[in-house]
């Protein structure tokens, strides 16, 4: 059952990267099953996203950057903040042994670069992201 809801999943997922994909290039597909336009009982509906885009309203970001230097421990403050900067999730910067998810290595970040390779994330693929000058800061301290 588990695999099928994983699957299930993946499909829904790979449907929503093809929509945004065609929808960001201006392509617009002749009877596209997830168009707007496409009649219900052949429509396709995906789901929309969970989760907050602004867990932090932006007018706060100041005063949650300028808290966080406070914080009892200088690493807990780099974490926050380095997670703050890239969208990491915790797993994925510290690890999660629950989850068997390991932690960013050495090897996996290129301060010359400014780039950070993401190894088995959440939804189960690799994610390279360019790092922020300060984030790059932060990760070269660690």
């Amino acid at each position: 059952m588990a695999h099928c809801h994983s699957l299930c999943r993946k499909a829904a997922s790979a449907m929503q990267v093809l929509r945004t994909l065609l929808r960001g290039h201006g392509i617009v597909v002749p009877s596209n099953p997830t168009g707007r336009g496409t009649a219900g009982r052949v429509r396709i509906v995906l789901a929309p996203a969970k989760g907050k885009p602004w867990p932090i309203p932006p007018e706060r970001l100041g005063a949650w950057w300028r808290a966080s230097a406070i914080a009892l421990s200088s690493v807990a403050a780099d974490h926050n903040r380095f997670q703050l900067l890239t969208g990491c999730r915790g797993g994925e910067i510290h690890g999660d042994k629950c989850h068997g998810h390991e932690p960013i290595k050495v090897g996996d970040v290129d301060l010359d670069a400014g780039k950070l390779d993401l190894r088995d994330t959440k939804n189960r693929i690799d994610h390279k992201l360019l790092l922020s000058r300060q984030a790059q800061e932060i990760a070269a301290r660690h």
